[in-house]
């Protein structure tokens, strides 16, 4: 990219943003800051983040994120991307819950930038300044900000993505740039989130939808070149995918396999309302999601809104009915674009009741109409917030908990406690079973001994040439205990036996009623932490 190619794209991010603006946008960027980097250290590790820790730790020592599982070499299949953004922090920071989820908070920050760039480009200065707020404050976004898994990365390179390619599709003939940028944007998309290529289709949809008949952006050879990269980047991904799994070895599933499009409908388990009774008919997201209805009767003749909402309803029906499981934290890639669309409705809305219904013709009215505006953007802002609605004190469907990455006050699994307790009570002669070993290792330098799992609820990989055939768990290559007897043998056999009961929920449902009941009556509870307990059982 050329000076003049950049001397250009800084002019059509920064056109028409008057220095109040941009002093109001920095001050919304500070807070946002402030509340990203606060306490970012502040909460134990998850699963997840454990595992992409463990492949920034083979970056850094062999040269790619590979792990050790047994005696065998694991090549990273899924997010390839994230150790390549985390390792050079580790790198100059050193290890840390800070360091390693900064990447995430950063670029956190870059999609609150980008919402404000989006914004005000395509609704003006005022829906750009009310979304990004919306987004700086809000308990979603400040979870994953705050955790180094995927969602945070993949959120801004879709962000870029979607600007990218609203620019191609607006304009007849788009800069060669943009065409490359886009590809790239994309790319790197896909790379962080297989399943991110389902908004690949989204893509395609919405330029037949809006742009039929007017083909020019196609008649750019830049345009096929950026599609042939995107293509083979897919291509070469999916079958390197394919050839690092050795699916006969495998029994069980994971969220991580899916990466194509796949009919939802077709599994026991779908749910068609799954994301709008979990996210956006909570307490957080209930008055904008109102809101974002309400701007349905302003998309006739405003392209651009057309876009924003085509874009968050197909990518909604794209994930709810392509994606065969379903998790809250798969549609924060929409997020950014659900906060424009609502904050778009918001403004127009209130415009036309000021201004089309001539409530600003009398000073009284002005007030009248200026008070109820800073009444409605506080309960937006309210709402959005920690406080929330507390709907529950009104209607009983709201008294369940709502989506934990919607609660800021719930702390996730507090393993940091129960390791330093396991770490500091443990002997060498001690085994240990536990079902998420990285996060021991990471927080005690212990592997574990043993994995349990009677339900094949996750997978397991039949080892056939490692002495005995055995099962291991995916993660380290521990041996994993199938049923209550294998579990007594382990405990007549030893002494002193750890069982790291964590995440509490899935290891429930991994063991069966019967298996938890009887380590839970034969095993002393050491330490009970947020969704994690400590067991020890010791022999006479």
């Amino acid at each position: 990219m050329t000076f003049s190619s950049l001397k250009r794209v800084a002019s059509y991010v920064f056109s028409r943003v008057n220095p109040l603006s941009l002093v109001i946008f920095l001050f919304i960027l500070g807070v946002g800051a402030l509340l990203r980097l606060t306490n970012l250290d502040g909460h134990s590790l998850t699963q997840d983040e454990s595992t992409m820790l463990e492949f920034t730790k083979g970056l850094l020592e062999y040269g790619y994120p590979a792990l050790l599982r047994g005696e065998s070499e694991v090549l990273m299949a899924t997010y390839e991307l994230l150790p390549y953004f985390i390792a050079p922090v580790v790198y100059f920071l050193g290890w840390s819950e800070f360091s390693v989820r900064l990447p995430s908070a950063i670029f956190g920050l870059g999609t609150l930038c980008l919402i404000f760039i989006a914004a005000r480009a395509w609704f003006g200065n005022r829906v750009g300044l009310w979304a990004s707020f919306l987004y700086a404050i809000s308990p979603w976004s400040l979870y994953w900000a705050q955790n180094c898994f995927y969602p945070s990365q993949v959120q801004f390179f879709t962000l870029l993505s979607t600007i990218l390619v609203y620019r191609v599709l607006k304009e007849n003939q788009a800069p060669a740039w943009c065409y490359y940028a886009m590809a790239i944007s994309l790319c790197f998309t896909y790379l962080s989130w297989e399943a991110s290529g389902m908004l690949f289709l989204v893509y395609g949809v919405m330029a037949l939808w809006l742009r039929w008949g007017r083909w020019d952006y196609l008649r750019s050879p830049h345009a096929w070149f950026a599609l042939l990269i995107v293509g083979v980047v897919v291509i070469a991904q999916l079958v390197r995918r394919t050839m690092l799994r050795e699916s006969y070895l495998i029994v069980g599933s994971s969220r991580a396999d899916i990466s194509t499009p796949q009919l939802a409908m077709k599994q026991p388990t779908f749910n068609p309302y799954y994301y709008l009774e979990n996210i956006f008919a909570s307490e957080q997201l209930l008055v904008l999601s109102a809101f974002f209805l309400a701007g349905v009767f302003f998309l006739r003749g405003n392209w651009a809104l057309r876009f924003v909402y085509g874009f968050t309803l197909l990518g909604l029906a794209a994930y709810t009915l392509l994606l065969p499981v379903q998790a809250v934290r798969y549609v924060y890639v929409l997020f950014p674009l659900f906060l424009i669309s609502a904050s778009a409705a918001t403004f127009f809305l209130l415009d036309w009741a000021v201004i089309k219904r001539g409530l600003s013709s009398l000073l009284s009215l002005k007030v009248l109409s200026t008070s109820c505006v800073m009444v409605l953007l506080a309960l937006q802002g309210l709402a959005i917030s920690n406080s929330g609605l507390n709907l529950s004190e009104l209607n009983s469907r709201y008294r369940g908990p709502p989506p934990w990455e919607l609660r800021p006050d719930i702390i996730g699994v507090d393993f940091r406690h129960t390791a330093h307790i396991l770490g500091e009570r443990f002997s060498q002669d001690d085994i240990i079973i536990a079902r998420g070993p990285f996060l021991l290792h990471l927080y005690t330098g212990l592997k574990g001994h043993y994995a349990l799992q009677k339900i094949s609820a996750s997978i397991v990989v039949y080892e056939p040439n490692r002495g005995l055939p055995h099962y291991s768990d995916k993660w380290i290559g521990n041996p994993v205990l199938r049923t209550e007897e294998e579990l007594k043998d382990v405990l007549l056999r030893h002494k002193r036996v750890w069982f790291v009961a964590t995440p509490l929920g899935p290891v429930q449902q991994v063991l069966g009623k019967e298996l938890f009941r009887f380590i839970h009556e034969s095993m002393e509870l050491v330490t009970e932490g947020h969704h994690v307990r400590l067991y020890l059982w010791e022999r006479d």
